[in-house]
């Protein structure tokens, strides 16, 4: 397994409260070959993301996207959401996608010391 590809299987595993051990029975695979996926030893595929989702009650996108230790993500916030408010939702997305953000016209800038030339014409005059 690439060791650069994350998931969170073992933090939806504690957080489910459950050993390695009734992970492993409850999809059907033994305790060290489960271990040895969790811990990014082995890869994973797609049937057992399907697996774990199941046992879990989530996505397999869930799986390797989402730490369920984490605050509300959007797309549970959206899930939960009846119809029409999806629908107003959706109007303001699409309203916020055409606000522009304008740059201000002036620029505030730290003031330089004046040169010693402009010092020089200050004190002749």
């Amino acid at each position: 397994m690439n060791k650069a590809v994350r998931h969170f299987l073992k933090e939806w595993r504690t957080a489910a409260e459950q050993t390695q051990q009734e992970v492993a029975d409850a999809i059907g695979y033994e305790r060290s070959y489960y271990s040895r996926i969790e811990t990014g030893k082995r890869g994973y595929d797609q049937e057992i993301l399907e697996r774990l989702a199941k046992h879990y009650g989530v996505s397999p996108h869930d799986l390797i996207a989402r730490n369920p230790a984490s605050a509300a993500s959007l797309w549970e916030i959206v899930d939960q959401l009846t119809p029409d408010d999806l629908v107003r939702l959706t109007d303001i997305a699409r309203a916020l996608g055409k606000v522009e953000l304008k740059t201000p016209s002036v620029i505030i800038t730290k003031p330089r010391p004046p040169s010693k030339t402009s010092r020089r014409s200050v004190r002749a005059a």
